[in-house]
């Protein structure tokens, strides 16, 4: 029977020199608690082996102000500034070097912009017919977008525009759009 208790010791001494080492050898390497800690969550028997964490709070706000960043560099690279600048110039002259500033605009990009209400409003007080029959033309492809005071205020600008042009072309253009939009003469 002794033999069986001896035997018994022999597998807990050597499951213990696997586990813990040689006692009487102690100067072999001690892992730290941070490199035990780092085996542990590499181990395939881990939980967390195969799963990404989720990023912490502080993580997510630097990454979406990051993209915020991101986004108002690539805005301002592909913002139109020439554009900006001739909008600018149109909209701050004076009746005298208003025509100068609609011709700039019209060469640079070829035809106004029939989305701004405001810049199409400037440019209604063009002196030249042949630039009053753009304006017009451009008011007439943008003017379903304009907001319910920016149509009044073009529309009945073009009734006074109308009434006072010698031009008859562009007479006949003007009262087409304001009976269009049911402006009476």
């Amino acid at each position: 029977m002794a033999k069986k208790w001896e035997m018994e010791d022999r597998i807990d001494k050597a499951r213990a020199m696997r586990t813990h080492g040689d006692p009487k050898n102690r100067e072999r390497e001690q892992l730290s608690w941070r490199e035990k800690d780092r085996r542990k969550d590499i181990s395939p028997h881990s939980d967390q082996a195969g799963q990404e964490r989720e990023p912490k709070a502080k993580d997510r706000y630097a990454n979406a102000q990051a993209q915020k960043a991101l986004k108002g560099e690539l805005e301002e690279l592909f913002r139109d500034k020439k554009g900006d600048s001739l909008k600018k110039g149109i909209l701050e002259a004076d009746r005298g070097s208003l025509q100068g500033a609609i011709d700039a605009y019209i060469e640079a990009k070829g035809a106004l912009p029939t989305d701004d209400s405001e810049v199409l409003i400037k440019c209604l007080e063009a002196r030249r017919d042949k630039t009053l029959r753009i304006v017009v033309a451009a008011i007439a492809e943008g003017i379903g977008e304009f907001t319910p005071d920016a149509k009044k205020v073009i529309l009945l600008t073009l009734r006074a525009k109308a009434r006072r042009s010698f031009d008859a072309k562009l007479g006949k253009q003007m009262k087409a759009l304001l009976a269009e939009h049911g402006v009476e003469d």
